[in-house]
């Protein structure tokens, strides 16, 4: 069925380095800035499990630098279903996975909250691929928005490895001119660096 994509096992974590550009166009010329950190979350606490679903508090924190301690930045929640993999993000419930995944298959991620439909799709299902210094055997890419016109790109992307849950994500949102100059906006990207359970 694929559920070990969104793993539920308690102590679990994983750690990404984030790096993130953004583009202020308050400035002339646009002002650029770069920032890199990183984030580790874990599954801290089962909150209700029945027979068809399972409820699961997941603790952010983040580290500014190498030589700075855990902060810990917020708490959200994971719901595994038969049918979907959710996470409640700012209050905002999205459907991150569907079960049986298969290749282009279709959903519409917001059905759950108010911000209007936005089509999912699956690619590269139970792939092998080499990220950083790992190689995963088995993973799937969700493409969550794909969408470019002369003057607007919007792009999120996430990738799942069996047994790890997310191990990559990008998102980028960017207004541009007619030229392909960047006026504003931002680039995202979640990159795994640990994974293991505590």
């Amino acid at each position: 069925m694929g559920y070990e994509y969104f793993p539920t096992e308690i102590g679990k974590y994983v750690i990404y380095k984030v790096d993130s550009i953004v583009y202020d166009d308050f400035y002339i010329p646009v002002k650029i800035d770069t920032f890199s950190f990183l984030v580790k979350e874990m599954i801290d606490a089962e909150l209700e499990k029945t027979a068809n679903k399972k409820t699961l508090r997941v603790v952010r924190f983040i580290k500014k630098t190498d030589t700075t301690d855990w902060e810990i930045n917020k708490a959200t929640m994971h719901q595994l279903t038969t049918s979907t993999a959710e996470r409640v993000e700012d209050n905002q419930r999205y459907i991150k996975l569907i079960f049986p995944p298969a290749e282009n298959k279709t959903w519409n991620g917001n059905a759950y909250n108010t911000m209007g439909e936005q089509k999912y799709k699956y690619k590269n299902v139970n792939k092998k691929i080499e990220l950083n210094t790992f190689i995963f055997d088995t993973t799937l890419t969700v493409i969550q928005q794909d969408e470019e016109n002369l003057i607007e790109k919007f792009y999120i992307e996430e990738k799942y490895a069996s047994g790890v849950g997310l191990i990559y994500k990008k998102n980028t949102s960017l207004k541009t001119e007619v030229s392909g100059n960047i006026k504003s906006g931002f680039d995202v990207t979640y990159t795994i660096t640990q994974f293991g359970k505590e």
